[in-house]
């Protein structure tokens, strides 16, 4: 008998799991899941997202930039994945790309060791040079 997301505990559905316990606590499988909405009468849409994500190629299981590539044809390979639920991935990822697009970021100079909060640096010799530039910053945040 398939398992069925409604026959899981609360706490391992993903949109309940979200809500609980916020975004940042869900494995990319659940987040996955959300955007597919549901699986099949076989398989979870945990599931599929799994197999979605075993498309990537880089095998990197925390590098997601293979979505931004991947082909409709590629997603709808997967049983479980139309055309609908290829559309709503490919939606998703280039909304992801045009939110992390540097024109999204405030270019801002310090000039003076004084004009912002200190930022925490790993300890290199680049780091120990006494004429150091200036420090660009990119933020979505006002200075």
């Amino acid at each position: 008998m398939p398992i069925k997301m409604k026959n899981l505990p609360v706490t391992e559905r993903p949109y309940e799991k979200l809500e609980q316990y916020g975004e940042k606590n869900l494995t990319n499988a659940e987040l996955l899941a959300i955007i597919i909405k549901s699986g099949t009468r076989e398989e979870t849409s945990v599931q599929l997202a799994q197999k979605i994500l075993l498309l990537n190629e880089n095998r990197d299981k925390n590098n997601l930039n293979f979505l931004r590539d991947i082909t409709i044809e590629e997603l709808i390979k997967i049983k479980g994945i139309g055309k609908v639920k290829a559309i709503q991935i490919k939606a998703t990822c280039e909304l992801a790309s045009r939110m992390n697009s540097i024109d999204n970021y405030k270019n801002i100079t310090i000039n003076k060791p004084g004009s912002t909060k200190p930022i925490p640096r790993k300890s290199t010799d680049a780091n120990k040079s006494p004429n150091k530039p200036p420090i660009k910053v990119l933020t979505t945040q006002k200075v």
